[in-house]
Formats: C-alpha cells, structure tokens, sequence
C-alpha cells in the first residue's frame, strides 16, 4: 500500500444549528487528515457542529457510493449543506 495515495474517509457529524446528522465519504490526501480534523474541531469549539466521527470508509460504502463522485474533504462538506445542516464551513 502507498501511503501517499488519497485515503477514502466516512465523516458523520451532527449540526449544532439545525441538529441534522449528515453522512459523507471524501479523498483525503496524505497528511490532509490532520487539516480535516482541525476544521471539524474548529466547528465544535464554535458552536457549528456537535459532534462528529471519521472511519475510513468500507468497499462496500464506496461501491454504494461511486467511486466517481468522490470529492476532497473541504467541498465534500461544503456539499453536506444541500441537506440543511446549516454549518458555515468558510468560518
């Protein structure tokens, strides 16, 4: 396994504004995961989200998913306001 190759990672999270969980798979590039989770814990610390969790993700979840349409971890989130959470992630 290359260890610089993008990892697919599952992030749950729960929204402090609206209180709406959402689901999303996303590439993180090698050494992305620490940026990622310093944004996640930036939101809780703010009061944007409540809390949230990271799983590398199954092959069963990225076959559901489509390999395809995997994003990077910022517009991965940004796109998890489609389903009304509410999070300002440019904050």
């Amino acid at each position: 396994m290359n260890y610089r190759e993008p990892r697919i990672y599952k992030v749950t999270y729960r929204s402090a504004i609206k209180r709406r969980i959402a689901v999303t798979l996303m590439k993180v590039p090698y050494g992305g995961l620490y940026g990622m989770t310093e944004v996640m814990t930036r939101m809780v610390a703010t009061g944007q989200v409540r809390w949230f969790r990271v799983d590398i993700a199954t092959t069963q979840e990225i076959d559901e998913w489509g390999r395809t349409s995997l994003e990077r971890w910022l517009p991965a989130l940004m796109r998890t306001n489609e389903l009304g959470t509410g999070v300002d992630w440019t904050a």
